[in-house]
C-alpha cells in the first residue's frame, strides 16, 4: 500500500514538482525508505531520480548521491530490474563459478569529481565513503592473481594511511584484513621478499592507524592478527628456498636443505660444502616435497632424527611440519620448542 501510494505521489506535481524542492522531496522520502530491506528498490529508484534531478538543476548533492551507490550495492545481489538512473554489472566468479550482478559505482565517482581531496568537513567524510565505495565497485571480487591482489590491496593501504572517518575507517580494515595477507603469501611464493618486507611494513601501519579510529577493539583487532599473519610469513625475512640447517657437524657434515623452485620443491639430505669431495659425490638423499615453507623456519628435531619446517597452509595458517632424516616419510609434529636455526644458503 506504501508502495503504491509513493509511486503515485512520484508522478505527481504537488510533492515532487519540478525545482529543487521537488527534488530534494524525493531524497528525502528515498532516504527513508533506504532503511527498509524490502523497500530497498524503491528506494533506488527515488534517490536516483532527486539525485539526477539535482545534477540537472546545478544543485548536485553528494551525500544523496553517496547514499544512492550505497543502497545500489545493497540492491544488486537482490535481482530485478535496474532502477531507472542505476547502473549494474556481471561479474564472474572463478570460486563459485558463476556470475553475480555487482553496482558499477557512478555514483560515487561522480562525489569524487565534484568534492576535492582536501575539502573540509562535513564534505571530507563524503567522499571518504565515495571513495570507498568507489574501491569497493573496482574490486567486487577478491583478487586471485598477484597483480590483481597487488592493485587491490595497494589502494586500500594507501587510502588507509589517510583516511579520517570512524565509520569508513571500519570498512578499509575489513577489505585489508582480507586481501593482505593472500597477497603476502603470492609474493613468498614468487620470492619478492623486499616487496614483502615492505608490505609488512605498511600494513602494521595502517592497522595501527586504524585502530585508533576504531571504536570497538574487537574490530580492529582483527586487523592486527592480519598484519601478523603477513609477519609470520616472512620468517627471518630471507627466502623461503635454498634454506638449509646443519644435521651433523666435523669432516663429513651433513645438512638438510630446501631447494629447487615452487611446485617442484625437495627436502634433501646432503653433504656440506666442506666436507670431503668423495662425500660430496654421494647421492642426496630426498625426504620430502615442501609446498611453501616459510623463510628460516628449517630446523633440526629435538630427537636429532627429524627436521622440521613452516608450511604457509593457507595466508593465515602455518603448519609446522616433520620429517624422518632415514627418509621413511613425515611424522606428527609434537616438539613445540624446536626453534629453528638460523638457516645457511
Amino acid at each position: 500500500m506504501i508502495a503504491a501510494l509513493l509511486l503515485a505521489a512520484l508522478s505527481s506535481d504537488a510533492l515532487f514538482a519540478e525545482g529543487p524542492e521537488g527534488s530534494r522531496n524525493l531524497v528525502i522520502v528515498g532516504r527513508y525508505l533506504a532503511a527498509d530491506e524490502t523497500r530497498i528498490s524503491l528506494a533506488a529508484a527515488f534517490l536516483a531520480r532527486g539525485a539526477a534531478r539535482l545534477r540537472a538543476e546545478g544543485t548536485a548533492d553528494p551525500g544523496a548521491e553517496v547514499l544512492l551507490g550505497e543502497v545500489a550495492e545493497r540492491l544488486a545481489p537482490k535481482g530485478g530490474a535496474a532502477p531507472a538512473g542505476v547502473g549494474f554489472v556481471q561479474v564472474f566468479d572463478p570460486k563459485a563459478g558463476r556470475r553475480f550482478r555487482a553496482y558499477d559505482g557512478a555514483a560515487f565517482r561522480r562525489v569524487l569529481d565534484d568534492i576535492p581531496q582536501e575539502a573540509d568537513t562535513p564534505l571530507a567524510e563524503v567522499r571518504e565513503r565515495a571513495m570507498a565505495g568507489a574501491l569497493r565497485a573496482r574490486f567486487p571480487l577478491r583478487g586471485t592473481s598477484l597483480l590483481s591482489l597487488w592493485e587491490e590491496t595497494v589502494l586500500w593501504l594507501t587510502f588507509a594511511e589517510r583516511v579520517k572517518s570512524p565509520s569508513v575507517a571500519e570498512g578499509v580494515a575489513r577489505k585489508l584484513e582480507a586481501a593482505a595477507p593472500s597477497l603476502a603469501r603470492l609474493l613468498l611464493a614468487a620470492e619478492r621478499g623486499e616487496d614483502l618486507t615492505a608490505l609488512d611494513r605498511r600494513l602494521t601501519d595502517a592497522a595501527e592507524r586504524l585502530e585508533a579510529l576504531e571504536p570497538s577493539p574487537g574490530k580492529a583487532r582483527r586487523l592486527r592478527e592480519a598484519a601478523r599473519a603477513v609477519r609470520r610469513l616472512r620468517g627471518n625475512g630471507g627466502p623461503s628456498f635454498p634454506q638449509e640447517v646443519w644435521v651433523t657437524q666435523g669432516p663429513a657434515a651433513l645438512v638438510a636443505r630446501i631447494d629447487g623452485e615452487i611446485g617442484k620443491l625437495s627436502l634433501v639430505t646432503e653433504a656440506h660444502a666442506s666436507a670431503p669431495a668423495a662425500l660430496r659425490s654421494a647421492p642426496r638423499a630426498i625426504l620430502d616435497s615442501p609446498l611453501l615453507p616459510v623463510p628460516g623456519s628449517l630446523a633440526l628435531g629435538a630427537d636429532g632424527q627429524t627436521v622440521t619446517w613452516l608450511e604457509a597452509a593457507t595466508p593465515t595458517s602455518l603448519v609446522r611440519v616433520a620429517a624422518r632424516l632415514d627418509g621413511s616419510g613425515r611424522v606428527p609434529f609434537t616438539d613445540t620448542r624446536a626453534q629453528p636455526r638460523r638457516a645457511k644458503k
